[in-house]
């Protein structure tokens, strides 16, 4: 697993969505995640850390997971297959481990909000990744 941050948000005229580019840390690969318009946004609103007058779906995921007391240790991007991403939530709770499957967007979204680590899995980076000249 690579780590990650965000870096920015772009609009992807090509698909009339927004792209989210996860740099690696220690590295120059970036990936390029699509996502929707109201994803984008959340994700926009947690870099920026904007309070809203009532919480958004992740802020109340987020203050979900806070009252039972799970921990979101990690969010890792693990696969993509026809051009879609698949991402995991990893999450330590009272009563163990757990591995939760997500969009990458809903995933990145938290993982601002609850300041955990974003991770990619290698051969993904590798197969949709690119150099940042």
């Amino acid at each position: 697993m690579i780590p990650v941050k965000v870096t920015k948000i772009s609009y992807h005229s090509e698909s009339k969505s927004y792209a989210v580019i996860l740099k690696e840390i220690t590295g120059d690969k970036c990936l390029p995640v699509i996502v929707g318009s109201f994803e984008a946004q959340s994700i926009a609103l947690a870099i920026e850390t904007v309070d809203t007058p009532r919480p958004l779906t992740h802020d109340l995921f987020k203050i979900a997971l806070d009252q039972l007391e799970a921990e979101l240790t990690k969010v890792v991007v693990t696969e993509i297959s026809d051009k879609t991403f698949f991402a995991e939530l990893h999450l330590a709770t009272k009563n163990g481990d757990l591995q939760i499957s997500s969009r990458p967007s809903d995933a990145i979204a938290l993982a601002m909000r609850m300041q955990s680590p974003i991770y990619v899995e290698e051969d993904v980076l590798d197969k949709a990744g690119y150099i940042l000249k």
